[in-house]
């Protein structure tokens, strides 16, 4: 275990975990494969978090990530996701 392995650990961590309001045993931060690639619009509603998994009857007791598209979207449209209200300075430091 090397500092420079600490400070590439720190950044991957900061600057592409998401953070999971609705997990069954509270919120955490989590490393999602490919939610770090959803580019970011301030205008945008949708959002990525977890779920329960199963239909609406039965659920399994597992958990799953999901993305809350904020309305339809065609074939191939590239979706987007707000950040927060943040600034570019803000979004460069992340």
């Amino acid at each position: 275990f090397t500092y420079e392995n600490w400070i590439w650990a720190f950044t991957m961590l900061f600057s592409r975990a998401i953070r999971l309001r609705s997990l069954a045993q509270g919120e955490a931060l989590a490393m999602v494969p490919y939610a770090d690639l959803i580019n970011h619009s301030p205008f945008s509603q949708a959002y990525i978090d977890a779920r329960a998994s199963g239909d609406w009857l039965v659920k399994t007791g597992e958990e799953e990530i999901i993305l809350f598209a904020d309305r339809g979207y065609r074939r191939m449209e590239q979706i987007y996701i707000s950040y927060g209200p943040k600034s570019n300075a803000d979004l460069l430091l992340l």
